[in-house]
C-alpha cells in the first residue's frame, strides 16, 4: 500500500505512520466523512493482523484499548481500521530531551498497570511492553497498542502449563529473564518488562541496549549476560528505590501466580521526590497530561458487549470481512 492512494475505495491513505514486522499502520481519511482513521495492514499470507484484530474485538470496551471499526481482508492484505490515537510514549521522551521527570513516569506506571490488569483478565498476554506501544490518546489517557505477539495465558478456562525451550518473543531490551532463557510468558514477564520501562522512561536508556544494526541472537545473548547479573541498585540509579523494588517483586511471581497490581500501584503512588532530582521537565500538551484519577480496575474478564453489537454492517466491496463494528 502506497501514499496517497485509494484503500477500499472509501479510504486516502495520507502518510505512514509505523511500520514493523506486525504490518504497517497508515494515517487515513474517509472519503465521504473526512474522518480520519488509522489503518493497519499486513501481507494476508502472515495472518498476524487478523489474529491481532481477534483479541481487540475481544477487548473492545476497556480503557485504553483502541477501537476497531472494522477488520477484513483483501486479495493482498489483512487489514483493521481503528480510531487515530496521538504520539507514542518513545516519540514523546525523544521531543523532550530523551527523559521524562518522576512525575510523568508515575502516573505513565499506574495507568500502564491498570492496561496490564485489564487485558490479563481475558487470560491475554502482551509480551511485547515497550514505549512504542504506549500511545496517548483522548483526555491523555493512554493507549496499550500492538497485540500482534500477544497470546491467551488461559485456555478454556484454566491456565497454561509450566513450558521450556519456547522461542523468544518481543523485544530483547525488554524482556523479562525468564523470556531469555526460554521459558513461555505469562502475567509475570509483562509486569518485569514494564519495571524495566520505567527505568528507561527516567534514565532515558537502559545499560544492555544493543546497537540495532547486532545480529539478533547475539543481541539476545549479550543483553541477557548483562541484565542477568547488573546490579539493581545500578540498574535503577537516579530512580527512586521503589523502582528496585518492583522488578526484585516481578521477578519473584511464580509462572501461574497473578500479580498485585494494587500493590504495585500503591508502590509507586508512594514515591517521594527525590533529592538532586531536577524540577519536573516542562510537559507538551499533547504529551502528559497523563493521570490516573478516574481509572478503575476491570471488574470481570467477561467479554464487553455493547462495543461489538452493529445494527447494520458495513459493506465493503471486493473483500472479505470476518469482523464489522458500526462506525
Amino acid at each position: 500500500m502506497q501514499e496517497n492512494s485509494l484503500f477500499l475505495n472509501q479510504y486516502h491513505i495520507e502518510s505512514l505512520l509505523g511500520s514493523g514486522g506486525f504490518g504497517s499502520v497508515y494515517k487515513a481519511t474517509h472519503l465521504t466523512t473526512q474522518s480520519s482513521y488509522a489503518i493497519k495492514v499486513d501481507k494476508k499470507r502472515k495472518g498476524n493482523v487478523k489474529q491481532e484484530s481477534t483479541i481487540l474485538f475481544e477487548l473492545q470496551g476497556g480503557e485504553g484499548i483502541v477501537k476497531v471499526y472494522e477488520a477484513g481482508e483483501t486479495e493482498e492484505f489483512t487489514y483493521m481500521i481503528m480510531e487515530l490515537l496521538g504520539p507514542s510514549l518513545s516519540k514523546i521522551q525523544k521531543q523532550q530531551g530523551g527523559k521524562f521527570s518522576l512525575d510523568t513516569v508515575i502516573p505513565i506506571i499506574i495507568q500502564s498497570l491498570y492496561r496490564l490488569q485489564y487485558i490479563h483478565s481475558f487470560g491475554i498476554v502482551h509480551r511485547d511492553l515497550k514505549p512504542q506501544q504506549f500511545l496517548v490518546g483522548p483526555n491523555n489517557n493512554l493507549y496499550l497498542v500492538d497485540y500482534g505477539l500477544a497470546r491467551k495465558f488461559i485456555v478454556q478456562g484454566t491456565h497454561i502449563p509450566y513450558q521450556s525451550n519456547c522461542s523468544r518473543a518481543g523485544n530483547s531490551t525488554y524482556a523479562s529473564l525468564n523470556n531469555h532463557i526460554g521459558i513461555h510468558q505469562t502475567r509475570r514477564d509483562d509486569i518485569e518488562s514494564l519495571a524495566y520501562m520505567a527505568v528507561s522512561l527516567m534514565n532515558g536508556r537502559l545499560p544492555w541496549q544493543q546497537s540495532s544494526r547486532i545480529n539478533s541472537s547475539v543481541k539476545w545473548n549479550n543483553v541477557y549476560k548483562i541484565k542477568s547479573t547488573i546490579n539493581l541498585y545500578e540498574l535503577c540509579q537516579n530512580c527512586p528505590s521503589e523502582f528496585v523494588m518492583f522488578i526484585q517483586y516481578a521477578r519473584a511471581l511464580d509462572f501461574h501466580e497473578e500479580p498485585d497490581y494494587e500493590y504495585l500501584r500503591r508502590l509507586i503512588k508512594g514515591i517521594q521526590p527525590l533529592e538532586g532530582v531536577p524540577e519536573p521537565m516542562k510537559k507538551s500538551e499533547s504529551a502528559t497530561k497523563v493521570t490516573n484519577s478516574s481509572e478503575t480496575a476491570p471488574e470481570s474478564a467477561k467479554s464487553p458487549e455493547e462495543p461489538l453489537k452493529s445494527k447494520k454492517p458495513v459493506v465493503i466491496p471486493k473483500c472479505k470481512s470476518y469482523m464489522i463494528r458500526r462506525k
